[in-house]
């Protein structure tokens, strides 16, 4: 760990550099990335200074208790040492987070697999799980979009993460989640398979490349709605689904009630 000390001051030192370089916002792009960087590396450093000298004076004040003979006075000191403890290893672990996002908020996705109703009652769970650890670290949490299933459950559902390294921390569940179990949806009470997948997609800031997306590389189908809805669904084509010809990217939309929407 130390020598990603030593790499991250080396960093700092040399975007430092590049900050007071005076054609530096010649590139308003470059010159964002940089600035980020640099910020986002100095408020690692300023917390990792604060845990040094927070416990270079928890010491001294179990010293002093000790001189003293205070034990009460020393048992808080020792707890606040534990619990100091515990706070540095939440920030090592955020050290290893060093991938290009890492340190970016997130979309967690959350598709119902097959299964039927079981596996939508799956989906539900497993996103229920991913807003309470949300929620527990301090990230703020938003939905974005919910299709709930016809009898419980959801058929799909798609919340964004708001914090720092929420996408490091949630990448890692990437993949199809499996869950047996005897089904309360059986009447039989037998047991049953299912199967939900996770997508988690890191959210880039303005500094990151934007992409171009011509309109005729796009298909736009308009259909009708399924599910529970009122008079309107099946009715009228109130879904609508866009295709990206040259890479087949397809982005649904049903949760309206009219297309215009």
């Amino acid at each position: 760990m130390q020598w990603k000390w030593k790499k991250l001051l080396v960093r700092l030192d040399l975007l430092s550099v590049q900050l007071n370089k005076p054609d530096l916002w010649d590139d308003p792009v470059h010159a964002g990335n940089i600035s980020r960087e640099h910020g986002s590396l100095m408020a690692k450093m300023k917390k990792v200074k604060a845990l040094e000298q927070e416990l270079l004076e928890n010491i001294d004040m179990i010293k002093l208790a000790r001189e003293e003979d205070d034990i009460e006075l020393e048992s808080e000191m020792l707890k606040a040492l534990l619990q100091m403890r515990r706070n540095s290893n939440e920030k090592e672990q955020e050290a290893l987070l060093s991938g290009d996002h890492d340190s970016c908020p997130c979309y967690i996705e959350v598709q119902a697999g097959a299964g039927g109703t079981e596996s939508m009652d799956w989906a539900k769970m497993i996103m229920q799980m991913y807003k309470s650890w949300a929620q527990r670290h301090g990230y703020r949490v938003t939905v974005v979009d919910e299709m709930p299933g016809e009898i419980a459950g959801i058929k799909r559902a798609t919340i964004k993460v708001d914090g720092e390294y929420a996408f490091g921390y949630a990448k890692a569940e990437v993949g199809v989640h499996r869950l047996v179990r005897i089904s309360p949806f059986d009447s039989g009470k037998r047991r049953h398979t299912s199967f939900a997948a996770v997508a988690v997609t890191p959210i880039l800031g303005d500094g990151f490349t934007h992409v171009q997306i011509n309109e005729s590389d796009l298909r736009i189908e308009r259909f009708r709605a399924g599910g529970a809805g009122g008079q309107h669904v099946n009715t009228t084509e109130s879904a609508v689904r866009i295709v990206h010809i040259p890479t087949g990217i397809t982005a649904t939309c049903q949760n309206e009630r009219c297309e215009f929407s």
